[in-house]
């Protein structure tokens, strides 16, 4: 019986390049983004805006602009009120950061303006990005 060359991976070469293109993956779907909010006047701008999980946004308060909050939640009957965020804003120039971690809806208002309808929304997705250049490219691995 002949001798057989041992082999360093026993996993077939399909394998291989498979765990090689989720590796890739999750790098490459692990890049987070950054979002930016303008506090200007009565508003926030926009005011609705959707994000990937793990993003942040960033609040800028204008130069115009009187003391506001950005404040999470749906008004001051809402028992959420403030636990992810409750950051006041008294200068221009100022600004706020926050990460979202979880997927969701996440509300947010100025409390001294909330009558005024200051309020916006931020709508954090799940990672599931669109086909892009890169994501070609590693399809072009089986071609």
């Amino acid at each position: 019986m002949p001798a057989s060359t041992p082999r360093i991976c026993s996993m077939p070469r399909y394998s291989m390049r498979m765990t090689i293109v989720l590796s890739i993956l999750l790098v490459v779907g692990a890049q987070a983004a950054n979002h930016d909010i303008l506090v200007q006047g009565l508003s926030f701008i926009p005011d609705d805006l959707t994000i990937e999980m793990g993003d942040s946004v960033t609040w800028t308060h204008d130069a115009t602009s009187a003391f506001h909050t950005i404040t999470n939640g749906t008004g001051t009957s809402d028992p959420e009120i403030g636990t992810l965020f409750d950051e006041s804003f008294s200068g221009s120039g100022q600004t706020f950061v926050h990460v979202f971690a979880d997927p969701g809806d996440v509300p947010y208002f100025c409390r001294p303006h909330l009558g005024l309808g200051m309020t916006g929304i931020i709508r954090v997705t799940a990672n599931v990005g669109e086909e892009s250049g890169t994501w070609s490219d590693i399809k072009g691995l089986w071609r």
